[in-house]
């Protein structure tokens, strides 16, 4: 803020995007005394020296920028929400001209907003990742929403998924073959959701780490077909000695489908607890063929199984060679181990181990058997 007020002003920034013709793009707010919230586009050369700003929305409407991407044509795309005035569609997109001026602009997705990603296919469709809200629905209900555009600015399509309490959509890659992956939060998970490229929904993976609340922010896809995520996760109040505040910055590496460990997809789980690996011990590692493995877990005390623990192992094309309940421990405040030995009557090679109970997967390992 400065002084006098009327030359007080905020920008923010919430998304920088590389240009097709060098330099970035920057998209977010402004505001002043005089203007309640304005989207703001700024092109800027690989300098950051501004080249042009641009703002979108009327003064009192609190429109916000989250998602810009340049457009085939060389416009632009912006995607965000508006929050003031009339009940529907707060969800805005709008397509501009290489000056950033507005050519269009689209209001959609109910009640909802505050979230949102926009990409552009292959064949110049765009794709917009953002929520979907009722009037009537219950408060901090939201429904994850895939949409494709025509350049034009006409549904497509439309898929929706995932009506849960404190749904949030953030970052959308779309993937060389054309299907698309979205990081989300489902109530207090991270979550990666994939859909076909023609908006099917082919899977979804939830990730907790500890405590209360947990959100993907950015996903990547990776060289070998996987996924990298980076995000928050909270802790309200904080329960591990070694964590000494309530938040902390994560980084997630899948495989493509969504596992940590190869092979979670063939488990029947889709939540993944992320901060009991440690716990898990497996030995000896490698091991030779016909000889017994040992597997040891001792979680710490706050953990609370969803039922019995049981420990798959799979080969490396993902098919279940071996399954064994875990036998809990007696005592686990003297940190006595849940404990299985089972020989490894397998073929040499390349296994997977996953521990479950009823509903998560737990914490996996990989296991070389000689």
């Amino acid at each position: 803020m400065t002084y006098p007020e009327q030359e007080a002003k905020t920008i923010a920034i919430r998304q920088t995007r590389r240009s097709l013709y060098g330099g970035y793009l920057l998209c977010g707010f402004f505001s002043s005394p005089e203007v309640f919230t304005q989207a703001l586009l700024v092109r800027v050369d690989s300098e950051g020296d501004t080249l042009w700003t641009k703002r979108y929305g009327e003064p009192e409407d609190a429109t916000v920028a989250l998602g810009v991407e340049p457009y085939v044509d060389g416009g632009y795309i912006l995607t965000g929400y508006w929050d003031y005035g009339g009940p529907w569609n707060r969800s805005f997109l709008i397509r501009t001209d290489s000056l950033g001026q507005q050519l269009w602009r689209r209001n959609y997705g109910g009640i909802a907003g505050q979230n949102g990603a926009v990409r552009i296919a292959a064949d110049g469709g765009i794709l917009t990742w953002s929520l979907y809200r009722e009037p009537g629905w219950e408060l901090d209900w939201n429904q994850m929403m895939l949409t494709k555009w025509t350049p034009s600015g006409s549904i497509q399509w439309q898929r929706k998924v995932h009506k849960n309490y404190f749904v949030t959509t953030q970052d959308m890659e779309i993937l060389p073959d054309g299907s698309i992956v979205g990081a989300a939060t489902i109530m207090n998970a991270a979550a990666l959701v994939k859909f076909s490229p023609e908006g099917d929904s082919l899977w979804t993976r939830e990730y907790t780490l500890f405590g209360s609340l947990h959100g993907f922010y950015d996903v990547q896809a990776t060289s070998d077909g996987g996924f990298v995520c980076t995000g928050a996760a909270f802790s309200f109040p904080p329960t591990d000695p070694d964590i000494q505040t309530s938040q902390v910055i994560w980084v997630v590496k899948t495989d493509s489908l969504g596992c940590v460990v190869p092979g979670c997809n063939t488990v029947g789980m889709e939540e993944y607890l992320m901060d009991l690996n440690d716990y898990l011990r497996v030995w000896p590692n490698p091991v030779a063929s016909g000889a017994p493995l040992t597997v040891s877990f001792t979680p710490p005390l706050e953990f609370t199984p969803n039922g019995p623990l049981r420990v798959m192992v799979l080969d490396a094309l993902g098919r279940q060679v071996h399954e064994e309940m875990l036998v809990q421990g007696g005592h686990r405040e003297r940190g006595e181990a849940n404990l299985t030995a089972f020989s490894t009557t397998l073929s040499p090679g390349l296994y997977h181990l996953h521990l479950t109970d009823n509903t998560r997967w737990l914490a996996g390992k990989s296991v070389v058997v000689e």
